[in-house]
């Protein structure tokens, strides 16, 4: 966690396997802007997924609610 990192809601779907169906789900990560946001996401959860596709990534304010 950076000085200037601020919280983004990453918004991604993922499988367990091949015949299983895509889930979407929501984490939250701290990074800099929207591109190490999406990284950091996707490899935080490519350990607990074999399927992840991340969809998008929003600012989010210190309770975790998107800024708009």
């Amino acid at each position: 966690m950076g000085f200037l990192d601020s919280k983004w809601l990453v918004t991604f779907e993922y499988s367990n396997g091949i015949l299983s169906s895509n889930r979407t789900g929501t984490i939250v990560v701290e990074a800099i802007n929207e591109y190490s946001a999406k990284d950091k996401a996707k490899s935080t959860l490519k350990s607990s997924y074999n399927y992840v596709r991340v969809l998008s990534a929003v600012q989010a304010d210190y309770k975790s609610r998107p800024i708009t």
